[in-house]
C-alpha cells in the first residue's frame, strides 16, 4: 500500500497534514533542524528542549503554508501519493502588464525620473506572480521602490490593505520619504494613504498602508492584523525572532507575502522558516554583478590585522569570548589606532561598534577630544529624528565622522556618500557583514568607491588561535565567497 499525504488548507499562516501517524513523525525529522549555537543556550542545557526548532506540530498534524512546495518534494522522493485540497490560483499578471504599470508609475527621486533596473523588474514580477516571495536583493539595490512598487499593484489591483514592517524606528521614516520621492510625478498622496507606527503612535487607522516597527505591533491581538491582504517585511532575515513570527502566525487572512532581505545566513534553520512563513527564496542579484553593471559603487576592503605582543598574547589566551571582547573594546592602544585612522582618512567615515558604553562612548570622546566639528554619535538611545539629522547633515558634508552601534547603523540607513567605514568590533555574522558593507555602497556624483577598513585582532598564543581571529578568518571566507578583493596589512599594536 503507498503512503499518502493529503494537504487541506486551513488559512494562509497553517495548512493540516492528513496521514498515518509514522510518516508523521517522519516530516517531523525531515523538518526539524538544530539551532546554530543550541548547545550554549540554557534551555538546552537544563534538558527543557532539544535543540532544534520543529516546524511540523504533531499535536494538531499542522504546519506552515509556505513549506507547501517542500512536502510536496518529500512526497515526490519517496513516491509517497500527494493530495492538495484547495490548489493555489496564480496570480494572472504577465510579465508585459507588470513592466507597463511599473512604468506608468512615472518614479522619480530628487526630482528627476527613475530608471528601474532590469532586475527591479524581475522582482516585482516574481514576487506579484507568485504571491508568496522572499527576495534576496543585495544592500543599496533599491529594495525600496521595488516595495513601493509592489504596494501601488496591491493597491490598484488587488483591493487590498498592506502592512509593511521595518526592523528599526529610522527605516520608518526613511521608507515614508522614499514613499514620498518616488510619487512627486504621479499624484500618489502619501500623507493621505499611509499611515505610520512606531513607539507612541497610534496604531488603529482606516489607511490603506501602514508602515510599522515590528517591535510596535507584536502584541497586537489577532483581530488587528485581519484588515491586511498583503504583508511585506524589509530586513527579513530577522523573521527567526519569535515576536515577529508571531506577528506572521497572526495573519490567517493574508495571502500576499513578501519578504525583502541584502543576504541570508547559511544556516539550513534560518532560510527554512523563512520560506515557511513567507515564501520561497530568490536572489535577483549579487552585490558583485551591481558594481560591474555600474549600479554599486566599487570597493576596497582594507583589512589591518593588528599584532599585540606575547606579554599580552599570553593574558588573553585562556580567556572566554565575552572576556576577549571586553579586553579589546577596553584597549586603549587599539582604541587610538581606529582614532587616528579615522581622522586620517578622507571623505565621510562610519565607525561601528557593538558596545555602546564600552566602546562606542570611549571612541567617540577619543575622537572628539581631537576634533571637535563633524563628529557624530549615535546609538539605540539617540531618537530617530536626531539620527535622521545626522544623515542629512552626512549627506552635505566632506568629512563627517559618524560613530555609530551596528544595531543603529548598519541596516537600512541610506547615506550615499559614505566613503569609508571602520568595523571597530569583531563579527562573524554573514549578514552584520553584508549589510553594514551595504553602507557605502550606495553611488553619489561625487563618489565611485568606497573603502571598507576591517579591524582583526591576531591575539593568538602558538596554536591557540584567539576567538575574534578566527572570526576574522570567517569574515575572509565571506569575501572571498562574494568576489570581492581584498588586502591584509599586519600593524603592531602598543600594549
Amino acid at each position: 500500500m503507498t503512503d499518502s499525504l493529503t494537504i487541506t488548507k486551513i488559512n494562509n499562516t497553517w495548512i493540516k497534514l492528513d496521514c498515518d501517524l509514522s510518516m508523521l513523525y517522519e516530516l517531523d525529522d525531515v523538518f526539524s533542524f538544530l539551532v546554530p549555537g543550541y548547545q550554549h543556550m540554557p534551555l538546552y542545557k537544563e534538558k527543557v528542549w532539544d535543540g532544534q526548532i520543529h516546524l511540523i506540530n504533531i499535536h494538531k498534524s499542522r504546519t506552515y503554508t509556505g513549506l507547501l512546495p517542500d512536502l510536496k518534494k518529500f512526497c515526490e522522493a519517496r513516491d509517497y501519493d500527494f493530495f492538495y485540497t484547495e490548489e493555489e490560483i496564480p496570480n494572472s499578471i504577465s510579465r508585459e502588464e507588470c513592466f507597463s504599470f511599473v512604468n506608468e508609475l512615472n518614479l522619480h527621486s530628487k526630482g528627476d525620473p527613475l530608471e528601474v533596473r532590469d532586475y527591479q523588474y524581475a522582482a516585482i514580477y516574481s514576487a506579484l506572480s507568485n504571491r508568496r516571495q522572499t527576495i534576496i536583493s543585495p544592500t543599496a539595490s533599491g529594495k525600496s521602490l521595488i516595495i513601493y512598487s509592489l504596494i501601488r499593484y496591491l493597491m490598484s489591483n488587488e483591493n487590498t490593505d498592506v502592512l509593511l514592517i521595518v526592523p528599526t524606528k529610522s527605516l520608518v521614516v526613511q521608507m515614508y520619504k522614499d514613499f514620498q520621492d518616488y510619487s512627486t510625478h504621479n499624484g500618489f498622496d502619501v500623507e493621505s494613504n499611509t499611515h505610520i507606527i512606531m513607539g507612541g503612535y497610534e496604531k488603529v487607522t482606516s489607511k490603506s498602508i501602514t508602515i510599522s516597527t515590528w517591535q510596535s505591533i507584536y502584541k497586537q491581538h489577532i483581530s488587528w492584523f485581519q484588515k491586511y491582504g498583503a504583508v511585506i517585511i524589509d530586513e527579513c532575515h530577522t523573521v527567526q525572532a519569535k515576536a515577529l513570527t508571531s506577528i506572521l502566525e497572526k495573519m490567517i487572512n493574508t495571502p500576499w507575502r513578501f519578504g525583502f532581505t541584502g543576504s541570508l545566513n547559511n544556516s539550513l534553520t534560518h532560510q527554512m522558516m523563512i520560506q515557511a512563513v513567507l515564501g520561497p527564496i530568490t536572489k535577483v542579484a549579487t552585490t558583485k554583478e551591481l558594481i560591474d553593471q555600474g549600479h554599486l559603487a566599487n570597493i576596497k576592503i582594507k583589512t589591518v590585522s593588528l599584532k599585540y605582543s606575547d606579554d599580552l598574547k599570553k593574558q588573553v589566551k585562556k580567556m572566554p569570548y565575552q572576556d576577549e571582547i571586553k579586553f579589546l573594546c577596553g584597549h586603549t592602544p587599539r582604541n587610538k589606532f581606529i582614532r587616528n585612522l579615522a581622522l586620517s582618512l578622507k571623505g565621510n567615515t562610519l565607525i561601528l561598534f557593538t558596545r555602546v558604553e564600552e566602546h562606542g562612548r570611549i571612541l567617540y570622546e577619543l575622537i572628539s577630544d581631537k576634533r571637535e566639528e563633524n563628529v557624530h554619535y549615535i546609538h539605540g538611545g539617540t531618537d530617530v529624528l536626531d539620527r535622521d539629522d545626522v544623515r542629512r547633515i552626512t549627506e552635505e558634508s566632506n568629512d563627517s565622522i559618524i560613530v555609530a552601534s551596528v544595531g543603529t547603523f548598519s541596516t537600512g540607513i541610506n547615506i550615499k556618500r559614505l566613503n569609508n567605514i571602520i568595523f571597530a568590533s569583531p563579527t562573524k555574522s554573514v549578514i552584520r557583514v553584508l549589510q553594514s558593507i551595504g553602507r557605502g555602497l550606495r553611488k553619489a556624483e561625487d563618489k565611485d568607491v568606497f573603502t571598507l577598513y576591517d579591524i582583526a585582532d591576531d591575539l593568538s598564543w602558538k596554536t591557540k588561535i584567539n576567538h575574534t581571529y578566527l572570526h576574522f578568518g570567517e569574515r575572509l571566507k565571506l569575501y572571498t565567497a562574494e568576489n570581492l578583493p581584498y588586502t591584509i596589512t599586519e600593524v603592531p599594536i602598543g600594549n
